[in-house]
């Protein structure tokens, strides 16, 4: 009772250095406060003040929430100067302080499992790993949220209910409920999925399938682009985040890629991506024998097979199958198949498709490549859309008579096969072959490529662009020789050839080699050797 009389006054006190005089008592405050242990643990932890938080000691004002999941909730925060400590009546002053620095990201979750809070932390590690790996000024870098502090604490703000269960950074938390705070940098852009069909993820567990394939989707990016602008976008998405999935791979796989977790900025340079959320991480050295105890979790529109049939038939089911190449890329490239679906939503979303370039015919293999794209991701979304609408029990039910696995896989090997087809017959597009190559690769279960070769194998930016430019002015050009579409050989060749002719030999070693051509001795005129001397002598 006497702690609960104080609070007010103590933090008051505390939080304040313009204690009146006349009332030396209050002067005393903190020293009582002090010694009440329930007070002193929630100063070590996450102390409070209005709609202030501190975090590792450090100060963070809640500004607005910009995002929520099922256990968690992000604010967008703002820090302030100083060390908040109530022992100490010359901490900093919180009423007062200015806030420094740009606004940051204040993820607030509240597991119910120690495996929830595990999960948690790790995420916390992960950051910590990826800052330590990716330096800030470097591009990677700055497509991942940036570690700031963590914290796990007990009592945060109450100064309003919520009946969610979602945390809230001024909601009172139940007695011994474990909750963990991570400040982290706030990255801008709008989620790719909302960007791609101009709806948000809960429209789409309820979207019809034809809707989502041909629209019309008032707000969204479905079918706004040629070959190369398609192609364009993808090879962005491909190059600017393998580095990040790269440094992440010896430190945890990620396993919730999808386009709910990536945020998109449009800039005059071509789409920006950053990934987002790793609460759902696993340690990358400890997966082969824990994930057989870890529960199956991410966006099912991403699953690989393996993880549908551990959810139908279990492990017995997965050890027995004939091919184990599909076990061995669940537990070894996990994040490569679902980061290569994304690849070709992005690609396929954004294409205007093959009637539009002027491929007709069944045969054509951009077609094929095409249909089989659209039977492939009908079948993921519709099995995303069973388990959001009746649960994962009874799906895993309806699954295991209905035989969907089995066709869920014919679909995808369908799908690399005419991947590579499409590949070897795109030549007027270099960037949408390598797509379809690479995304074969990356959903294939006998795949191979690394996310340290992916950038090396995808043209320059500045190539993807100029390809993309010349599709573009093809398309509105009326016939003639102007008009005509030129070889990516030609475009090249017109474009840097004349620069790699002109190099003489020496050049070219200085250029390989670091080695500089003696200088080329030169030979002067009786009248230039005269000039020469007299602006020499300043004459």
């Amino acid at each position: 009772k006497l702690v609960s009389s104080f609070s007010d006054i103590a933090n008051t006190a505390v939080h304040s250095n313009k204690v009146a005089t006349p009332r030396p008592c209050l002067a005393n405050i903190p020293k009582l406060v002090s010694s009440f242990s329930d007070i002193s643990s929630v100063a070590s932890s996450a102390a409070v003040l209005s709609n202030k938080v501190t975090v590792g000691r450090r100060i963070f004002e809640c500004k607005r929430k910009i995002g929520q999941g099922s256990f968690a909730v992000v604010w967008e925060v703002q820090e302030y100067g100083g060390v908040m400590n109530f022992a100490d009546a010359s901490a900093a002053n919180t009423r007062t302080a200015k806030p420094t620095g740009v606004p940051l990201a204040l993820k607030c979750s509240s597991p119910r499992t120690p495996q929830m809070l595990e999960a948690c932390v790790f995420e916390a590690e992960v950051l910590q790993q990826l800052a330590a790996s990716l330096q800030p000024d470097a591009d990677a870098g700055q497509r991942v949220p940036r570690y700031v502090t963590h914290s796990q604490t007990c009592k945060l703000p109450a100064t309003s209910s919520s009946h969610s269960g979602i945390p809230s950074p001024r909601q009172p938390v139940s007695k011994g409920q474990n909750q963990v705070l991570l400040a982290m940098s706030k990255l801008g852009g709008k989620p790719l999925d909302q960007w791609l069909y101009g709806v948000d993820e809960n429209r789409l567990k309820t979207l019809p399938m034809a809707e989502l394939l041909d629209g019309p989707l008032p707000g969204g990016q479905l079918g706004t682009r040629d070959l190369a602008g398609a192609s364009a976008a993808s090879s962005s998405l491909i190059s600017q985040m393998a580095p990040v999935l790269a440094a992440l791979e010896p430190i945890a796989f990620h396993r919730d890629i999808s386009a709910h977790n990536f945020l998109i900025r449009a800039t005059p340079e071509g789409e920006k991506f950053s990934l987002l959320d790793f609460g759902l991480a696993v340690r990358s050295n400890r997966w082969q024998t824990d994930y057989k105890s870890k529960s199956i979790c991410g966006d099912p529109r991403y699953f690989t097979p393996t993880a549908w049939m551990l959810m139908v038939y279990g492990h017995k089911y997965v050890n027995n199958y004939p091919d184990a190449n599909f076990l061995q890329q669940y537990l070894k490239r996990i994040d490569h198949f679902s980061f290569g679906v994304l690849a070709l939503e992005v690609f396929f979303t954004l294409w205007h498709g093959p009637a539009a370039e002027g491929m007709t015919g069944d045969t054509h293999p951009m077609v094929q490549a095409w249909k089989a794209w659209r039977s492939f991701w009908s079948e993921a979304v519709g099995l995303f859309q069973q388990f959001h609408a009746k649960g994962p029990v009874a799906t895993q039910q309806a699954l295991s008579r209905s035989g969907s696995i089995s066709r869920y896989v014919q679909l995808l090997k369908a799908l690399c096969a005419s991947l590579r087809s499409a590949a070897s017959a795109c030549t007027t597009c270099q960037s949408a072959s390598l797509v379809f190559k690479i995304s074969a690769d990356l959903l294939h279960p006998c795949g191979t490529i690394a996310w340290k070769s992916l950038p090396a194998q995808l043209p320059p930016v500045w190539q993807v662009t100029l390809s993309k430019k010349g599709q573009q002015k093809r398309s509105t050009s009326a016939g003639g020789t102007e008009g005509q579409a030129r070889p990516w050989s030609g475009v090249l060749e017109s474009g840097v050839g004349w620069i790699a002719m002109s190099l003489t030999r020496g050049m070219l070693d200085l250029a390989w080699t670091g080695t500089c051509p003696p200088p080329k001795k030169t030979v002067l005129t009786p009248r230039r050797q005269k000039a020469t001397c007299f602006t020499t002598r300043g004459c």
